[in-house]
């Protein structure tokens, strides 16, 4: 039996949709509560993307970013929908795509809490960016979720303009 969204998760979805707020961030909601309001049809903020999440992640004596996806979202994703998380890309793409949600939050906590990455997390496809942030995460990865966040959401804006 599938719930509703809480109020909050529906109202905030309502904002969004309605451009009165230009991201949402998961408070005292469970994930499955904050993204059945997202991905509803009649006040949801679905767009044409996959809805997903990704970690950014700074890794020691790694030179460049990395992206881990999907660790909070799609929970078993076909290659069908691993292709629209990952559209095709030229050169050097630093974002490792797993096979599966387990293995996605898996892989992010052993970069943080073993590797000493510093991270961020968003869950993208969605007509605004949503902060996702995970009991475990750190101060850090909390605030730099938020900044990303913010960086994405005024990405967002000026490409509406």
């Amino acid at each position: 039996m599938r719930r509703t969204a809480p109020a909050a998760a529906v109202t905030a979805a309502a904002l969004a949709r309605a451009s009165e707020v230009g991201l949402l961030m998961k408070g005292d909601l469970h994930t499955e509560e904050l993204m059945h309001a997202v991905a509803a049809s009649q006040i949801g903020l679905r767009t044409t993307r996959r809805i997903s999440h990704v970690y950014l992640t700074d890794v020691p004596d790694y030179p460049r970013p990395l992206l881990v996806t999907d660790a909070a979202i799609n929970i078993s994703p076909t290659f069908a929908d691993k292709a629209g998380i990952v559209p095709p890309v030229a050169g050097r793409a630093d974002i490792l795509v797993v096979p599966d949600l387990k293995a996605g939050n898996l892989h992010a906590k052993q970069l943080t809490f073993l590797a000493g990455a510093e991270a961020a997390g968003l869950v993208l496809g969605a007509s605004v960016p949503i902060i996702l942030t995970s009991r475990a995460d750190s101060a850090n990865t909390r605030l730099a979720s938020c900044a990303l966040g913010v960086l994405m959401a005024r990405a967002g804006q000026a490409a509406r303009v």
